[in-house]
């Protein structure tokens, strides 16, 4: 059984139990609810604006840099 078959069996027992619109609000709430535990457990990556680390090594910040660039053109 794949990832995707399980959340699909997980949704329709869910529409069945509680009915489609309770569901995907249920769902929803969870989703919400699930983020704004993680914000709260892990500050630093709410408060991240990207992937890079502040703390690279000059080797790869350079190499960030050149990707910057050659990006741009």
């Amino acid at each position: 059984m794949a990832s995707n078959e399980l959340g699909d069996f997980e949704a329709g027992l869910m529409a069945r139990i509680f009915g489609p619109v309770m569901a995907v609000t249920i769902g929803g709430t969870a989703a919400v609810a699930a983020s704004l535990g993680w914000m709260k457990l892990f500050p630093v990556l709410a408060q991240a604006d990207g992937f890079e680390s502040k703390s690279l090594s000059p080797e790869a910040q350079s190499a960030v840099q050149l990707n910057q660039e050659v990006e741009k053109t």
